[in-house]
C-alpha cells in the first residue's frame, strides 16, 4: 500500500509528462494519401504524380525493393513537410525488381520455399545448379532445347512411356557391356545396310 505522501508524488509525476502520440498516428504535418503516377518510370528518379488534392508534386521512392511505375498506377504517398515519400503501390502494372548487392540467400527456416507466378517463373544466369536429395519434375509438356547434354548415372535408368520416337540427324552410337532388346510382337531393323558381327 502506497502512502498518501507517495501517493501525491506519483499523481504530480503522471501529471508532469507530456502526453505521448499514438504510433499508428501521423506526424504533425504529415499527410498520406492515394496519388497517380503520371509519367513512367524506368531509372528510379522521382516521380511525378498527381496527388488526391490536385497537386502535382515529385515524390522519391521509399520502398524496400524497386518498382518500375507506369503511367496510371495509384501509389500511396506521405507528405513530411515539402518532400513526398513512395510508401506503397495500391494498383499497378508495372514490375517488381528485387536487387542485392553481392551475394544473397533466400532461405526458408523450418519449412518449404515456394515461388509461384501466376503467368510463369523464369530463372536465368551464366550457371544454373540444383541440388537435392530427391528432385521431382512434374509437367503436362516439356520442352528443351540444349546445345550438348553429358549425363553420368551412378546406379540405374528406368524410363516408362506410352510410346517413344527418337530422331538422330547424325550417327547413333551406343556401347554396352551386355545388351537385350525385347518386344511383345516383333523387333524390325530398317536399313540399306546392317551388319551383324
Amino acid at each position: 500500500m502506497l502512502s498518501k505522501t507517495q501517493t501525491r508524488r506519483a499523481r504530480r509525476a503522471s501529471n508532469a509528462r507530456p502526453p505521448q502520440e499514438s504510433p499508428w498516428r501521423l506526424p504533425r504535418g504529415a499527410s498520406l494519401g492515394p496519388a497517380t503516377v503520371l509519367e513512367p518510370d524506368s531509372e528510379g528518379r522521382p516521380l511525378r504524380v498527381l496527388l488526391a488534392e490536385g497537386e502535382v508534386v515529385e515524390a522519391q521512392w521509399a520502398l524496400p525493393y524497386r518498382y518500375l511505375a507506369q503511367a496510371g498506377d495509384t501509389l500511396l504517398v506521405i507528405k513530411r513537410g515539402q518532400r513526398h515519400y513512395v510508401l506503397s503501390v495500391i494498383h499497378g502494372r508495372g514490375r517488381n525488381q528485387l536487387a542485392l548487392r553481392g551475394e544473397g540467400l533466400l532461405r526458408a527456416a523450418g519449412g518449404k520455399l515456394r515461388l509461384r507466378g501466376e503467368r510463369g517463373v523464369r530463372i536465368k544466369g551464366p550457371r544454373v545448379t540444383l541440388r537435392g536429395q530427391t528432385l521431382g519434375v512434374m509437367a503436362r509438356v516439356v520442352h528443351e532445347k540444349l546445345g550438348e547434354v553429358t549425363q553420368r548415372i551412378a546406379k540405374r535408368v528406368f524410363e516408362r512411356a506410352g510410346q517413344s520416337r527418337r530422331v538422330i540427324e547424325g550417327d547413333d552410337w551406343h556401347s554396352a557391356g551386355e545388351r537385350t532388346l525385347v518386344a511383345a510382337d516383333s523387333v524390325l531393323f530398317n536399313g540399306d545396310l546392317i551388319r551383324v558381327s
